[in-house]
């Protein structure tokens, strides 16, 4: 009797293992909600086209999330490359862009006034 449990028990173990690795090794992120048709690969795509960015070009993204304001969900994307600072926010169900903003980034500024020394005129 102690067997069988014991056998019951740890094929169960098994068989949930099993899951839980198959399902880790999935990769991308699945939402349930019929709402959000796009995904975060293609949001990023149709930002970047957006933007004007060519693939050569170093990006970085900080911050990419799913929001929900007034039933409709975006994504809000952040990003900088050497020079600009990008926010965007891209519709979750259609792909379209709700708004974006961009601007120097103060790195960039500095690098255009030269060095210390030329700026103090030494």
């Amino acid at each position: 009797m102690k067997n069988k449990i014991l056998r019951i028990v740890l094929t169960g173990m098994a068989i949930f293992t099993i899951g839980v690795f198959a399902e880790g090794s999935k990769k991308g992120v699945k939402f349930a909600n019929p709402n959000v048709k796009i995904s975060t690969g293609k949001a990023k795509e149709i930002m970047l086209q957006h933007a004007g960015i060519h693939l050569g070009q170093k990006v970085r993204i900080t911050k990419i999330m799913l929001q929900k304001e007034n039933r409709k969900y975006f994504y809000v994307i952040e990003f900088f490359t050497e020079d600009k600072k990008y926010k965007y926010n891209i519709d979750a169900g259609k792909g379209n862009v709700l708004n974006f903003s961009q601007e120097n980034r103060k790195r960039a500024e500095n690098k255009s006034k030269g060095t210390f020394w030329d700026i103090i005129g030494i």
